[in-house]
């Protein structure tokens, strides 16, 4: 016959139970204590490492997307020489300085000058510091420089003086004396230097006279 009591028999399977029980307790605390200290290392590393940012290529300048306004150019302009008065009429004192034959016509570029005689003459020569009377009783000022282009009508003469013996006036062709002016006529070329008289009727040129000077 056992000695073993109904109390006795549930004492081995509690203990075992209780060890059991805390035993699984005390690894579950080691488990997490070693946890909590894993955290707080891995914490205490990156609060004492350095933060590295990226390095910025300071040669690289901005791009902006924006398109920058045009700056308008103010660069002044030269303002238009007004062209000569359609409706001019008249004779002109000038010196020719250009003849050019297109398709629309035939046109002169005269520079105006002021033809002095007499006692105009001697009085604007003392006033500029000449000799007074000038030579041979003319004066000839030309303070302007703009010049005016006309066109020539068909088929005029013009009157010269060079070309003659003796520099008695006579009358030529515009075409002869278009050739002499441009030099295909040797030896009479000075028509481009000397003063004319031009005669315009509404803004063309009608008439030409070579002006004689002694």
């Amino acid at each position: 016959m056992s000695d073993t009591t109904p109390a006795n028999r549930w004492i081995v399977p509690v203990a075992i139970a209780l060890i059991a029980l805390l035993a699984g307790g005390l690894i579950g605390w080691w488990a997490r204590t070693a946890e909590v200290a894993e955290l707080e290392e891995r914490l205490a590393e990156a609060e004492t490492t350095p933060t590295v940012e990226p390095a910025v290529d300071e040669s690289r300048e901005e791009v902006s997307t924006e398109t920058p306004a045009e700056t308008p150019e103010t660069e002044p302009q030269p303002e238009p020489e007004p062209g000569p008065d359609a409706s001019a009429s008249g004779r002109e004192f000038c010196f020719v300085t250009n003849i050019e034959s297109t398709v629309e016509g035939t046109f002169i570029t005269v520079d105006y000058a002021l033809f002095l005689t007499g006692d105009e003459a001697a009085a604007e020569a003392a006033a500029r510091g000449d000799e007074s009377p000038p030579p041979n009783d003319y004066y000839i000022v030309n303070d302007n420089p703009r010049l005016r282009t006309f066109p020539v009508k068909a088929g005029i003469m013009v009157q010269v003086h060079h070309g003659d013996p003796n520099l008695e006036a006579h009358t030529i062709t515009f075409g002869q004396w278009q050739d002499r002016f441009i030099g295909m006529s040797p030896g009479l070329e000075v028509v481009r230097h000397v003063p004319y008289w031009i005669t315009l009727e509404d803004g063309v040129v009608v008439a030409i006279e070579e002006q004689y000077l002694p």
